[in-house]
């Protein structure tokens, strides 16, 4: 007889099980992660779950060995050592209504204490989340991995709650017995793992990290909820940590891309469990909750195809960083776009290629109302830019990748795509940026590059295949190889 101890974290297999049944288990936890390696090309390198010398596995996985034990007629018993006492205590909310979709998505959630909630940027997913945390009423930690998620969160919460939000992050330990909005570096610096700060304010907090580590190793302790916000960043050892640190019963994460392109997306299930119905944003479309998109590829060059020599981050610098002629359409379409009174993300991968966009766009739009978002501009400054940009106050917003996710600014009707990419997880986070409804906003703009050069042709392909999954997205194409002032 084979006995499969469960627990919140990792369940344990005991008894004999042939070597080919646990082959097989092997095989169906294994990940696959590839690396360029100069001298021999890609490699890839094959990865489990399942921990061979002791038998375990994560708990999130259960099923995939309890299915496998069926196919081969194998007797098993389950000793599940989680405490499943626990009863609801729900608390009132105030003015918080779900959509239909959303309420499908708790009600699932609530019958299986655990799994990966999927709703597109714009769905609703704090909202969501406020009313799982009330309805099952225990001691809950929302954990986010920066400053500005951490306050968004905590303010949407306590418009739905008529207590005090918990507020954990390297500059601040306010807590509450009921819900807490952590930080993950914090969190994780208190289990002293390998730790990178946030800001010099989390520098001077963390001189007193005795007793804050008392304080966040009693939430640890005393928590039974736990959910992930941008859940797809699970697969880090610094989350791994969390999750295998808490006996939280209640295990989510929440996200709306749900998938990695390094192969770790087995780690979501992992750590949490099934993924619930997707709500996508194409079905939020038609639902009328979001605005439709209009991707627009726009040609910069003559040539059909441009070969460099260089490698990916001098092709990259040359092409998309420094290339005159693109950040010259860039501003000019953004100079028109002003003129029109729409609302623009700009959105960049490094910092450099920001500040050579601000000042070109300053420059030829003659506006003041541009700003840049990127990890150097102090906490009250981004709040303030931020704030601007929500009320008008600012026509432009360039931003790194600060800007991917929880950036909730539903004035925002055109993104532009300057940084190029090909992130699964990225991309549609950024195009949801933009598509939140707002007053007499019809459609929304998306402008994209196609970059006819090596390497960067390659991840066109993949943005393209990417916007070609949402049924609801339009996708033209524009020629700006005549002349950039057109």
């Amino acid at each position: 007889m084979v006995t499969l101890i469960v627990e919140n974290v990792y369940t344990k297999i005991v008894g004999d099980i042939d070597n080919e049944v646990i082959t097989e288990i092997i095989k169906e936890m294994s990940y696959e992660i590839s690396n360029y390696n100069p001298y021999n090309g890609v490699e890839t390198q094959t990865f489990s779950l399942f921990k061979y010398l002791n038998r375990i596995y994560p708990t999130g996985l259960y099923s995939f060995v309890t299915d496998i034990l069926k196919k081969h007629n194998i007797n098993f018993k389950i000793v599940d050592k989680r405490d499943l006492s626990l009863h609801y205590k729900p608390f009132e909310t105030n003015k918080l209504y779900l959509r239909d979709y959303q309420q499908n998505v708790l009600n699932q959630a609530l019958k299986a204490k655990r799994g990966v909630i999927q709703i597109a940027t714009g769905g609703g997913k704090t909202e969501l989340a406020a009313k799982l945390i009330a309805d099952i009423g225990l001691k809950a930690i929302f954990l986010v991995h920066t400053y500005d998620l951490l306050h968004q969160a905590a303010d949407r919460f306590e418009k739905y709650y008529d207590f005090k939000v918990g507020r954990i992050s390297g500059s601040e330990c306010f807590v509450s017995d009921k819900v807490n909005v952590c930080m993950i570096q914090t969190l994780h610096y208190c289990l002293k793992k390998k730790y990178i700060l946030f800001d010099d304010e989390e520098q001077k907090y963390n001189e007193n990290s005795n007793v804050k580590s008392n304080v966040v190793k009693n939430i640890l302790d005393t928590s039974d909820v736990l959910i992930v916000d941008e859940g797809h960043k699970i697969a880090a050892q610094s989350y791994i940590n969390i999750m295998e640190s808490t006996n939280c019963v209640y295990r989510y994460c929440m996200s709306a891309t749900p998938q990695r392109s390094d192969g770790r997306t087995i780690h979501l299930q992992a750590y949490t469990g099934m993924k619930f119905t997707p709500i996508t944003a194409s079905y939020l479309i038609t639902q009328n909750y979001l605005v439709r998109p209009i991707i627009y590829l726009c040609n910069i060059y003559k040539q059909k195809f441009i070969y460099s020599k260089s490698n990916y981050t001098s092709t990259y610098k040359k092409y998309i960083v420094e290339n005159e002629y693109r950040n010259k359409v860039i501003a000019v379409l953004v100079k028109k776009l002003i003129s029109q009174n729409k609302h623009v993300l700009i959105t960049v991968t490094q910092k450099k290629h920001g500040k050579i966009l601000l000042k070109l766009l300053k420059t030829v739009t003659k506006s003041d109302k541009i700003k840049f978002l990127y990890s150097d501009v102090s906490k009250e400054d981004r709040i303030n830019i931020l704030e601007d940009m929500r009320n008008g106050k600012l026509n432009v917003l360039i931003g790194t990748s600060l800007a991917d996710e929880g950036l909730d600014i539903p004035i925002l009707d055109v993104l532009i795509l300057a940084g190029a990419g090909k992130s699964i997880t990225r991309i549609p986070q950024r195009i949801g940026r933009v598509l939140r409804l707002y007053e007499n906003k019809k459609n929304v703009y998306v402008f994209d590059f196609v970059d006819n050069v090596r390497y960067l042709r390659g991840q066109l392909r993949e943005r393209i295949e990417i916007y070609k999954q949402e049924k609801e997205f339009i996708i033209n194409n524009l020629d700006y190889t005549k002349n950039a002032n057109n």
